[in-house]
């Protein structure tokens, strides 16, 4: 059975440094989003690549389709409201 390997190494280098520069969170919606962009398979791929757990990455898709995010003026950040 052939992995799934849609980017080439140079796309997966960069996208190895792009995630270590993010804090958790944004870490995890970046992984949902690239997950979510490849459909089946995406998910243990990005995982891989990224060396979080694919259970991390499907939080990071619950919060993203939930879609209801505010604008905190508190603290100047947008957040998931639960």
């Amino acid at each position: 059975m052939k992995s799934l390997n849609p980017y080439n190494s140079d796309a997966e280098a960069d996208m190895q440094l792009f995630a270590s520069t993010l804090n958790e969170r944004d870490k995890r919606r970046y992984a949902a989003l690239e997950a979510r962009k490849l459909g089946y398979g995406g998910i243990a791929y990005i995982s891989r690549l990224l060396n979080i757990s694919t259970k991390t990455i499907q939080v990071g898709i619950e919060e993203l389709t939930k879609k209801s995010w505010f604008f905190d003026k508190s603290c100047g950040n947008y957040k998931l409201e639960l």
